[in-house]
């Protein structure tokens, strides 16, 4: 009794190898729910710090980084909202004009913005697919390509004048 196997080739004709693969566990690769809400904690962390470089802790810090540890612990709507607006505020008002810190916000923004999404959809206890990510990081990365662009063409006007 003979056995034959197909193995799925490319069209060059060499073995296809599937990079999804599942591991031992049956699983391809992931990372835990709370991944999301580390990434709150640590947006909020970076947009306060870029406005507190050349000057103390501005006011408003305090309600941003609470708001930032509630949409950790429970996000939903009313809690990301004060984050969010406060960092854009703290960043309007921190500066005389645009600065390299301006460009550390609109990431610190967009990346509360994105994390808290997906940790209101993600619960925490669930293991989260890299591959589900994908399409989610490259729509994070073109909307940084632009918004970074535009803070750059801010900040070369503010210096030609």
């Amino acid at each position: 009794m003979t056995v034959s196997v197909t193995v799925p080739v490319t069209r060059l004709g060499r073995p296809r190898t599937d990079r999804r693969a599942p591991g031992p566990d049956g699983l391809t690769r992931s990372v835990s729910g709370l991944l999301p809400r580390v990434v709150v904690v640590l947006a909020a962390g970076l947009g306060l710090a870029a406005q507190t470089v050349g000057g103390g802790l501005p006011p408003g810090a305090l309600l941003v980084l609470v708001a930032a540890l509630l949409t950790a612990w429970r996000p939903s709507m009313p809690t990301v909202v004060p984050a969010l607006l406060g960092l854009a505020v703290l960043a309007v008002v921190g500066g005389g004009g645009p600065d390299l810190r301006d460009a550390v916000t609109v990431l610190a923004v967009h990346a509360l913005h994105v994390a808290a999404g997906l940790a209101a959809v993600v619960p925490a206890s669930a293991r989260l697919e890299l591959a589900a990510l994908r399409p989610t990081v490259r729509r994070f990365l073109l909307v940084q390509a632009l918004s970074q662009a535009t803070v750059a063409v801010a900040l070369a006007v503010s210096l030609a004048r």
